[in-house]
């Protein structure tokens, strides 16, 4: 997110690829990039959304879809840098303005304290916190035996102690 050539901040990048990632599984249609303005691809992207959760009611009437966008904080960082709107602090001011879409959660991830780079000093949608907690030895053993074979029960253990538990370390 912070190369300077990097734009996975702006709607046309982040909003596009997430409706196409949708549109790829049949779920809507897909947005074509074509120069429009962040608000535009905003409203695309919210009527993306309510065709994907049509078709998963199609089959399952009870379901929702739920969008998680990681590192959030990471994005609006990139974008106050270049003076810009962050995809994901544009989608939830949408939502708070223009209200939620039926169907649609919307999960965020970020640092605590970089959330009002996300949310703004007054957060405009109601935010649930949760603390990611790190890793106990015994996750981090059926983590690393799943990716490294023949991993050692020294190597686990100093694996662990090392990355205090962090997932994203031990990765």
């Amino acid at each position: 997110y912070r190369a300077p050539e990097d734009g996975r901040h702006q709607p046309w990048r982040g909003l596009v690829h997430i409706a196409n990632q949708l549109a790829v599984e049949g779920m809507c249609d897909p947005i074509i990039p074509l120069g429009r303005s962040g608000e535009d691809y905003i409203r695309l992207f919210r009527s993306r959304l309510a065709q994907a959760v049509k078709t998963i009611r199609r089959a399952h009437c009870e379901r929702n879809l739920i969008l998680f966008l990681d590192a959030a904080d990471n994005a609006a960082m990139h974008a106050k840098d270049c003076e810009e709107g962050a995809f994901p602090t544009l989608l939830l001011e949408s939502l708070a303005h223009s209200g939620a879409i039926d169907g649609v959660k919307v999960v965020l991830s970020c640092r605590t304290h970089r959330q009002s780079l996300v949310l703004g000093s007054t957060p405009p949608v109601e935010v649930a916190q949760f603390e990611l907690q790190p890793f106990f030895q015994s996750e981090s053993d059926a983590y690393l035996r799943a990716r490294v074979p023949d991993v050692t029960t020294t190597e686990l253990q100093v694996a662990h102690a090392r990355a205090e538990g962090n997932p994203r370390v031990l990765e």
